[in-house]
């Protein structure tokens, strides 16, 4: 029966991320998504409360991650009780740690907040280097200044101050990971033998009313869910462009008139000597510290060759005077302006005077200079036909759009009118369910409502045109109609009674083996079809709960014996014959592996831990309304 194991793949509904350390797992979103303080209070911690909006609010984002990740079952998962209230933890768990950050006043230099910024992949090109256009871009997107985004990465940075050293102090000793490495090495020879539930079939007698008391109990079982046909019209920006032609000609001129698109960004290698005086710094402060620049940059002019070992010594950069200075390429928008102002002012080899930024006074030695070289024509013909392919497609979308609109809207009783004005095909379908998510555009949630929209059925008129995603717009009308019904008793009684028989069957296939594993265990010896055995380790060959019990089973005295339901029917049985313990090498490679695994786990849990003892000192109040009540918005 070895051969009878499956791989049953499900949806696994996990909320550890709603619970865990926070900066670790935020990303831009959590920078940038503002929260609201209207309407009720979901939360207290301490003094500091939690909106209702702004509960909504990470509710809606957290859904639309799940919608991401696990397409249409999101909106059951979404609608758990055990969902809201993990989004709600997290935003307790937040208030807790940042009320901790404010009171012990972590502060986080701006050399640090910049860094950290310069490593969002958001903002980073398509050659992976930071882009100041991306920047500017992506923040002005989200309503937001960048004196504000990097605040918020500051009040970040601080609390992984606070939190990164619980996580980091937690050890794996040793013998734990040595026992752990054992037991994923530990092999035992297994037999099995499987009792199959459908022999004993033919022993189940039903009561006669067995179906119809069924049946009665488990009504919504039967129901036949109401059922469309459409027929539908799709405007797609994809489609539209696919009709454009990019002549020759147009082409050139668009490289002529975006050159600049197509010239390699100029990038610049620089090794700098920083000593470091915050700008807000007092006036005594910062004079001390470009007398000691000053005392640098005449060593530097006095011995250029030495400039990497004074980085070395001097600078106050730790993560660039470990490498004598030296920064790197960087294109223009990577560094602060005045920086780069005299980086790009400077010939090869040339070394500046003092340079003055927020981050105090740096002497700059240019040391390389690569790029400011145009792609040819030919070379950048494909991708330039590309985009004016798509301009063009975007362009005749949005002139169609509200054409397409108005029509389905104005001649509601048929979809021809669009169709033959803006040159689209009447699609059909088959058969729709209510409920049940067909794939394509018309598994849009929005579009679903609106097709079984009781008026739209009634008139069979079309549905307005929904905006499916990925600049599509579609109308739909409904050109066949079954309403929802129960099946009735006599249809579904045959279906019935095979499952309540099969039922019975398995149960009395497990009171068998259990009594088969009774006697094995005494000792008995019965005559049984064992399987051949098989070397087995965790996590291989057997189900879940077969693991379980096989690798939890004594191995003092053998052969052991364990037996468990079986997921494809009846009851197996297992017989382990031998196990073998290898012993784990001093010089194994997994120890550093396991060892990484075990003590971040153990971080974790120490910072669950640690941020459950500031909620208890601050005192949470939750008003348990929001949590269970408020609709998540739809699409």
């Amino acid at each position: 029966m070895f051969d009878a194991v499956r791989n049953n793949k499900k949806i696994v509904q996990i909320f550890l991320a709603l619970i865990t350390i926070p900066f670790a797992l935020w990303g831009l979103e959590s920078y940038t998504n503002l929260s609201s303080t209207a309407g009720g209070v979901a939360a207290t911690v301490g003094k500091a409360e939690i909106s209702e909006a702004e509960l909504k609010d990470a509710l809606s984002r957290q859904q639309e991650q799940l919608r991401e990740q696990y397409g249409p079952a999101a909106a059951e998962i979404a609608q758990s009780t055990a969902f809201r209230t993990g989004v709600l933890d997290r935003l307790i768990n937040e208030r807790a740690v940042d009320n901790k950050v404010k009171s012990a006043r972590l502060l986080v230099p701006d050399a640090l907040v910049r860094d950290t910024i310069l490593n969002f992949q958001e903002f980073k090109n398509d050659e992976g280097k930071f882009s100041r256009e991306k920047y500017s871009a992506e923040l002005r997107a989200r309503g937001m200044t960048e004196t504000a985004f990097e605040e918020r990465v500051r009040v970040g940075l601080a609390e992984q101050m606070l939190l990164g050293p619980i996580v980091q102090s937690a050890r794996a000793p040793r013998s734990v990971l040595e026992r752990w490495i054992a037991l994923q090495d530990e092999e035992r020879e297994v037999a099995e033998l499987h009792i199959d539930a459908k022999p004993f079939e033919a022993k189940v007698k039903l009561a006669d009313d067995a179906a119809q008391k069924y049946y009665d109990a488990n009504r919504a079982e039967f129901e036949v869910p109401e059922q469309v046909k459409v027929e539908y019209v799709a405007l797609s920006a994809e489609d539209l462009a696919k009709q454009v032609k990019v002549s020759d000609e147009e082409a050139r001129k668009w490289y002529s008139d975006n050159a600049a698109r197509y010239r390699e960004a100029e990038e610049r290698r620089a090794s700098h000597i920083l000593i470091t005086a915050d700008r807000g710094a007092p006036k005594d402060v910062r004079d001390a510290a470009r007398k000691k620049a000053e005392e640098v940059l005449a060593q530097v002019r006095a011995n250029p060759a030495d400039f990497g070992k004074l980085a070395k010594t001097a600078s106050q950069d730790p993560s660039s005077a470990a490498n004598n200075g030296d920064l790197g390429f960087f294109a223009r928008g990577a560094m602060v302006k005045p920086f780069e102002d005299a980086t790009f002012e400077l010939k090869k080899g040339e070394i500046s005077g003092i340079v003055e930024s927020d981050f105090g006074y740096h002497i700059i030695q240019l040391t390389d200079v690569r790029g400011g070289t145009a792609k040819p024509f030919e070379a950048a013909r494909a991708e330039i036909v590309d985009e004016l392919t798509r301009q063009a497609g975007s362009k005749r979308y949005s002139e169609a759009a509200e054409q397409f609109t108005n029509l389905v809207y104005e001649q509601s009783d048929s979809l021809k009118p669009a169709a033959d004005k803006l040159g689209l095909a009447i699609q059909k379908s088959e058969w729709l369910s209510k409920g049940q998510v067909p794939p394509g555009i018309l598994g849009n949630a929005k579009l679903q409502g609106a097709i079984f929209n009781a008026d739209n059925i009634k008139d069979q008129r079309n549905t307005e045109a929904v905006d499916v995603g990925a600049g599509t717009l579609v109308s739909a009308r409904v050109t066949e109609h079954k309403a929802a019904e129960l099946r009735p008793f006599e249809q579904a009684k045959p279906l019935i009674e095979s499952r309540l028989v099969a039922d019975e069957a398995t149960k009395l296939a497990k009171a068998d083996g259990e009594a088969k594993l009774a006697q094995l265990a005494k000792g008995e010896k019965l005559s049984l079809g064992w399987g051949a055995s098989n070397k087995l380790k965790r996590g291989a060959g057997l189900m879940p709960e077969a693991q379980k019990a096989v690798f939890g089973a004594p191995s003092d005295k053998l052969p052991a014996y364990v037996g468990v339901a079986s997921p494809v029917g009846g009851y197996s049985l297992y017989r382990i014959d031998r196990v073998s313990k290898p012993v784990v090498a001093a010089n194994d490679p997994r120890f550093e592996g396991t060892g990484a695994a075990y003590t971040r786990l153990a971080g974790e849990l120490d910072s669950r831990a640690y941020i459950s003892a500031l909620r208890d000192k601050l005192g949470v109040k939750i008003n348990a309304a929001p949590v269970v009540s408020e609709e998540i918005p739809a699409e």
